[in-house]
């Protein structure tokens, strides 16, 4: 283990003989400076040594005292104050005093007292150098954190706050320490209230060995801002049983709770999909799958009135075929016909972008059934493209009435959900009514084939019994004739029997 070094500061080189050879003899290196001096400061600095031993009688401008003071809060090494014979003024004492000296030497010098009194402010110095680097590395680690901490003494009045305690709390440290917990911890449920109070009772009482308590809250800032918290408690103890204080470590849970709140959203939102899904695909009726298709959408948004349009390929137009309301007003025109061009549905929605939220649309120039928009009072459209590989096949069109509608991004989500489910559903049962027109035109043709069929049979045994009967008329003259023209009554005879 290095020596120590040790400086004497004197007021002038007669002095310091004595000392100095006793310490060297004990083994410390030793240098020696001299006061008053403008760069003394500077000079100590460079030397950096363990431990100073300073003369209190040194008077000047700046005395010993003073400059033991300047030597401890700027470049903190512990200093021992010498004391001469004839001693100090009570005065210069109460100074020496209040710069937290590491001991006094007294003259006349005697070895043990000065070995024991330098070992002594060694051993002090390197323990309150390691309490305070601890010190240290611990606030860096409480101030890096991202968690709020505030501890407490036994009083349950604030000791210590971190930076994010003070912007969860609205207090800084200047305001927070030296006051009570719950005044800066401020949770206005009375229920959370007492919950917390009872934890911290639990942890004060040292009842048991090892306590961490922790509870959820709101917690209130100074400025009234409301924020979602978990907060856990812990002891400070002073041996086994006594409880000195607590700290509290608390954390804002509000974008966990947000991140919850969004998985049981797209949960019920998927379980609401498969609901839908499983319901249009049990349909095969067109029309019947249509107005599921409207009563789904116009419930889903709580909306005034929803209408599907389907896209006439031939025409490049959309025309209803399908609406759903409850208002009377709305339902007056249920069954009546209306149609959009192509060109105004992609000039709102794309492949990319399937739902547009089109807010007064009495107001839009251009917009197709102004007139009647206004005459509804319809605050807001929500259009729905239905897309079929990539294709667009129809558009859901859902109006509120009133004020302008809050849609919210779930049910924009939930919306573009729903159509795809209902764009394959609605292709699923067109190629269905295909099939089955195919089917019934089959049928058709099979049925007129039979009927050709038997019209060209009838037509032909008519033919042939009509070509019969006039050779058989024929051959009935002839026989007639060969009878009358023979005479013997043999031969008329067999003829007869021949007709």
């Amino acid at each position: 283990m290095p020596r120590a070094q040790i400086l004497i500061i004197r007021e002038d080189n007669q002095r310091g003989p004595e000392i100095q050879d006793r310490l060297a003899a004990a083994g410390y290196g030793v240098q020696t400076l001299t006061l008053p001096n403008s760069k003394s400061l500077e000079e100590v600095a460079q030397l950096n040594p363990d431990l100073i031993l300073m003369d209190i009688s040194i008077r000047g401008k700046i005395d010993g005292v003073q400059a033991a003071d300047m030597i401890q809060s700027r470049l903190d090494i512990p200093v021992i104050y010498i004391m001469p014979n004839q001693g100090a003024g009570q005065e210069t004492l109460q100074r020496s005093r209040a710069t937290g000296p590491f001991g006094y030497i007294f003259e006349p010098l005697d070895a043990k007292q000065i070995a024991g009194t330098i070992e002594v402010a060694l051993l002090r110095s390197q323990l309150e150098r390691e309490i305070k680097e601890s010190r240290q590395w611990l606030s860096t680690v409480l101030h890096s954190i991202g968690d709020g901490v505030i501890a407490v003494d036994e009083h349950r009045l604030i000791t210590f706050i971190n930076p994010v305690a003070e912007v969860l709390t609205g207090w800084n440290a200047e305001q927070a320490v030296g006051k009570p917990l719950l005044q800066v911890f401020s949770v206005p449920d009375g229920k959370s209230r007492e919950a917390i109070v009872g934890t911290l009772n639990r942890a004060m009482t040292g009842a048991t060995r090892e306590f961490a308590g922790t509870t959820h809250a709101i917690l209130r800032s100074r400025d009234g801002e409301e924020s979602p918290v978990e907060m856990t408690v812990s002891r400070l103890k002073q041996g086994e049983r006594i409880v000195k204080g607590m700290v509290l470590v608390f954390r804002d849970i509000t974008e966990r709770r947000r991140a919850m709140q969004e998985i049981r959203q797209q949960a019920s939102r998927a379980e609401a999909l498969v609901q839908v899904a499983s319901q249009l695909n049990k349909q095969i009726e067109l029309d019947s799958l249509l107005e599921t298709v409207c009563v789904t959408t116009n419930r889903t948004l709580n909306a005034t009135g929803t209408a599907v349009f389907l896209l006439d390929p031939k025409t490049g137009t959309l025309e209803n075929k399908a609406t759903y309301s409850e208002v009377v007003l709305f339902r007056a025109f249920r069954g009546s016909r209306f149609e959009l061009q192509r060109s105004s549905i992609e000039s709102l929605v794309s492949r990319a972008h399937p739902v547009a939220i089109v807010r007064d649309p009495p107001d839009i120039p251009g917009l197709p059934y102004i007139s009647l928009l206004s005459k509804l009072r319809v605050g807001t459209l929500v259009i729905t493209a239905l897309f079929l590989h990539d294709e667009l096949m129809g558009a859901l069109i859902s109006a509120f009435a009133g004020r302008p509608a809050a849609i919210a991004e779930d049910d924009v989500a939930l919306l573009t959900g729903l159509a795809d489910q209902a764009a394959s559903a609605i292709a699923n049962a067109e190629l269905f009514e295909q099939v089955r027109a195919g089917r019934e035109r089959q049928r058709e043709l099979a049925k007129s084939l039979v009927e050709v069929q038997e019209a060209e049979r009838r037509h032909v045994a008519r033919e042939l019994h009509d070509q019969l009967g006039q050779a058989l008329t024929g051959l009935q003259f002839m026989l007639e004739s060969a009878k009358k023209a023979h005479q013997q009554e043999a031969a008329r005879s067999t003829l007869s029997e021949i007709q």
